[in-house]
């Protein structure tokens, strides 16, 4: 097995991220060097973080699709969503996978992530996203982690915050076949400017079963609902 340093000596030195290439089935990964991961961002290893970089700190067993249909399974797997990259244990060693546009379904933690593109302002970035609903209109969750370190109250009015922390924030796209997703609104006239050809059939289904979009669930059935509607 064939190991590349990707930095060199002076940089692993100053960063515990450091990472080693490794190559091997049909997929390429990195191994992964620091404390503990979770603690990378802390100036201070001591100091306690509150949530988590991670979906779920633990490896769940999943199944992997790549997009020529081949299969992984028995892996476990665990999204980091600071660094937006999918880790998978492998022996004792907590690997990421640097290939992920090989990847058409990743299966674990109770739910279905794709690595896809996405608008982003005016650019076309690619991300992981969480798959809600498929269909020639794909629903997407994307995750970002933010990391707000120890910040002390300055004034009688600030609080501040007694730990480092991370915060995982969510929002929703919208995929259709294979052009970049783009972000939307969970209300229903942002909906209707979207799926204007078929807004009375919408509006009577939300009325019907009293969707309330801005819940999850609401907004997968009507997404999933316009689909079989245009098949």
């Amino acid at each position: 097995m064939l190991i590349s340093v990707l930095l060199g000596r002076e940089n692993f030195a100053q960063n515990p991220g450091t990472r080693l290439a490794i190559d091997f089935d049909t997929l390429s990964y990195i191994r992964k060097y620091s404390r503990t991961d979770k603690y990378i961002m802390s100036l201070d290893e001591n100091i306690r973080i509150e949530g988590s970089m991670y979906l779920d700190d633990y490896f769940k067993l999943g199944e992997l699709i790549l997009i020529d249909d081949s299969h992984k399974d028995g892996a476990f797997y665990r999204y980091n969503v600071y660094s937006n990259e999918m880790e998978i244990l492998e022996e004792k060693d907590t690997l990421a996978i640097i290939s992920p546009e090989r990847i058409k379904y990743l299966k674990f933690n109770d739910g279905t992530f794709i690595f896809t593109k996405f608008k982003n302002k005016k650019e076309i970035n690619r991300g992981y996203f969480e798959l809600l609903s498929n269909g020639n209109f794909r629903l997407l969750l994307r995750r970002i982690a933010i990391f707000e370190p120890y910040n002390p109250p300055y004034t009688a009015l600030h609080s501040g915050s007694e730990y480092d922390r991370f915060i995982i924030l969510k929002s929703y796209y919208l995929q259709k076949n294979s052009s970049p997703a783009i972000k939307i609104r969970k209300n229903k006239h942002y909906i209707f400017s979207i799926f204007k050809d078929r807004r009375k059939e919408l509006e009577k289904y939300i009325k019907q079963n009293k969707l309330k979009l801005r819940k999850d669930t609401d907004l997968i059935n009507l997404i999933s609902y316009y689909n079989s509607l245009i098949y």
